[in-house]
């Protein structure tokens, strides 16, 4: 097979003598210039927080404020080892330096965008395809989803999924010179894959793309001693940095907890107990319930350990939050669960059992459940059936089916970003906002919608016949309920001047409280006697009486600090809104554009009987991103709905990657169609070797 492009020409791994092209000042300058534009959006962008969000966001903030306080995950229970690492040390490393998490959020997406272009710099060997990945990769705004853009691990997942490909696009296909560049180069991409597998627990979906990819740069490079002296630095360091990482992850867990995973999720003990209990038939599976009610109760009858579980579990009992979140979700499972909220309903079943005493007395249990169950399966006292994994719902062939079709709707959702949730306000309702202050203070307060509540704020003053004490203020809620107030008494030197009565001087009072509905202002003067004034939004009131006056000059909403108006937030906002509505017409031909050409380059290598570099690192794009569209698919079909932004994210950057190798492999070919065309002409001059891509 012939050599065509300038990367193809170097041969066996090596690199190109001419090198890349290098980026002038006035390149460094549009660079700087456009990275400094998204990073003012990112960072102003107000950040959706939610604290009460046990399980996601308030999860990850209290992981990271133990790392930061040097405690590791924290004291021991059912959440601390239920998802990995990855993102709290992100977070908690992020805020060391007192800076909001807004700006780690943004300086990690900048550095994985350009990592992602430097490679397709130096695979294409084109500034023009550079210049267009940067700009595409920093205009993609799916990021800014509301669903998204929050304090979860899907904030620098996407980040990750770059990096680790462009690191391993270039060990393989454009190494730069120097054995310890290539070393570094390799422990940088393997130290981030091991970072995203303790990210999130799916990490399966990235083997196929990665053994693509290599597969595709010993193929094309060929097998030799030469090929093997300029991978070998790369490849072991991404195995040497993808060990020390996830070795490093083990170690800190197993010396803190006696446990060593990295997520017990992934724990036989309990992967093996979630798994049987899949495996029962009751007669009447329902589709994406992984275990009916009828199911667990049969499990409970045969197994003792699992007995002390199941009257949580039932339908109204003390977990019947989980069942109205599978309901409200996926109405077809009412009164059941649904996988998405299955296992985390069995994980609080089990701590309320005492299970998670320490993980070696959950894995004992889970693993005393497992037994019990197979072995009233092997018995026949349960009729059970193979599960293909224990955290994939039995799917019937209809629901397979139906996957390339979910895949397809996930691709539209990666390439079409509607932004319907993205929010202009600057307030959202939030249940608790003493966890919000705390949460909002770690983070070192980036901007983010304020809790909106019922907290009210009255100003006004009283009238009181020469010498009479001052009253005592209550609120009562509309029940005539006494409610928490904050009442202050305020100087008054306008009244006593207005007055004449320097006894007014210190008459006016503020009152800050929460109050749902109408509320009421109660004055008791010194004699028993009463003046009410209803407190509703608005301006003023007034109630006189025996020469004492209560007036309220007003009674405003009192908007919590991060609520506030502000014009850098303002613009940063509108600015995603107007890519949100522009992209999607950019993006989705762009996408159908590069399949096509991928799909046309294909033809003519098959024809030319030749590889090129550029197509096989589209290629594994390609594959990348098919293989997390099928997780993501197959998740949506058998557990719960998958299919928006937070899952779609990595598949829509990696689009950013495919799209200009496809068509810059597609722009090569041509050119060489081209150049033979007009060779082969009688009357055209003859040349010795077609154009480079």
């Amino acid at each position: 097979m012939s050599g065509g492009s300038a990367v193809e020409k170097a041969g066996a791994g090596g690199s190109d003598p001419a090198g890349p092209p290098r980026l002038s000042v006035g390149d460094i300058v549009v660079l700087a210039v456009l990275a400094s534009a998204r990073f003012y959006v990112e960072v102003n962008s107000r950040l959706l927080l939610i604290p009460a969000a046990g399980h996601d966001d308030g999860y990850f903030m209290r992981m990271a404020s133990h790392i930061a306080a040097g405690q590791w995950l924290g004291p021991y229970d059912q959440y601390t080892l239920m998802k990995g690492p990855g993102y709290p040390v992100f977070v908690a490393l992020a805020t060391l330096f007192g800076g909001p998490i807004s700006i780690g959020h943004a300086l990690f997406h900048l550095l994985a965008i350009l990592v992602g272009a430097i490679a397709v710099l130096r695979l294409t060997r084109s500034k023009a395809v550079f210049f267009g990945t940067f700009l595409l990769l920093l205009l993609i705004p799916s990021g800014f989803d509301t669903g998204v853009h929050r304090v979860i691990r899907d904030q620098i997942y996407w980040g990750q999924t770059l990096i680790i490909f462009a690191c391993t696009a270039l060990v393989l296909f454009a190494p730069p010179d120097g054995w310890s560049a290539r070393l570094g180069l390799g422990l940088a991409g393997g130290a981030t894959l091991a970072w995203a597998l303790v990210t999130r627990e799916e990490g399966v979906w990235f083997f196929p793309g990665l053994a693509a990819l290599l597969l595709a740069g010993i193929v094309w490079s060929g097998i030799s001693w030469k090929t093997a002296r300029h991978l070998l630095p790369g490849l072991a360091g991404a195995a040497c940095g993808f060990s020390a990482l996830l070795l490093a992850l083990l170690t800190a867990n197993f010396v803190t907890y006696g446990a060593f995973v990295t997520v017990d999720f992934q724990d036989r003990a309990f992967k093996d107990v979630i798994g049987a209990l899949s495996s029962i038939e009751d007669g009447g599976p329902v589709r994406q319930v992984p275990v009916t009610v009828t199911a667990m109760e049969k499990a409970a009858a045969v197994s003792p350990a699992l007995a002390r579980l199941a009257a949580d579990l039932q339908p109204g009992g003390p977990l019947a939050k989980w069942y109205e979140a599978s309901c409200t979700s996926l109405p077809h499972t009412c009164g059941q669960l649904a996988g998405g909220w299955f296992v985390w309903a069995f994980r609080d079943a089990a701590a309320n059992a005492g299970v998670f005493s320490s993980p070696r007395a959950a894995r004992e249990t889970f693993s005393r459940m497992a037994r019990e169950i197979k072995a009233a399966c092997a018995s026949g006292a349960l009729t059970c059936r193979p599960t293909l994994n224990a955290h994939i719902p039995h799917m019937s062939l209809a629901q397979w089916l139906d996957v390339p079709g979910r895949m397809l709707q996930a691709l539209t959702t990666s390439a079409i970003a509607t932004g319907d949730s993205y929010e202009m306000a600057t307030t959202r309702p939030e249940p608790n906002e003493a966890l919000f202050n705390l949460y909002w203070s770690i983070l070192n307060y980036p901007r983010t919608y304020g809790p909106a509540s019922d907290r009210r704020e009255t100003l006004g003053w009283i009238r009181l016949p020469e010498g009479e004490a001052w009253p005592s203020l209550t609120l009562r809620d509309p029940h005539g309920a006494s409610i928490r107030a904050s009442i202050q008494r305020v100087a008054s030197p306008d009244l006593a001047q207005a007055t004449g009565d320097e006894g007014a001087a210190n008459n006016r009072f503020r009152a800050d409280y929460v109050c749902p509905g109408t509320c009421t202002l109660e004055a008791t003067f010194a004699d028993g006697t009463q003046l009410l004034l209803p407190l509703g939004l608005g301006g003023a009131l007034e109630r006189a009486e025996g020469g004492r006056t209560l007036h309220v000059d007003a009674t405003v909403a009192a908007l919590h600090p991060a609520g506030l108006w502000n014009r850098h937030a303002n613009t940063a906002g509108k600015t995603i809104q107007a890519l949100f509505r522009i992209i999607p017409f950019v993006f989705l031909p762009l996408v159908t554009l590069a399949a096509l050409a991928f799909v046309w380059t294909a033809v003519q290598l098959a024809r030319e009987r030749r590889l090129d570099p550029v197509w096989l690192c589209a290629g594994s794009a390609w594959v990348m991103i098919g293989t997390r569209l099928a997780i993501v698919a197959i998740v949506d079909v058998s557990s719960f709905p998958a299919i928006n932004p937070q899952y779609t994210l990595p598949a829509t950057y990696m689009l950013g990657l495919a799209i200009p190798l496809s068509l810059s492999a597609g722009w090569s070919s041509w050119k060489r169609s081209s150049w033979k065309r007009r060779n082969q002409r009688p009357d055209a001059p003859r040349m010795e070797e077609a154009p480079s891509g």
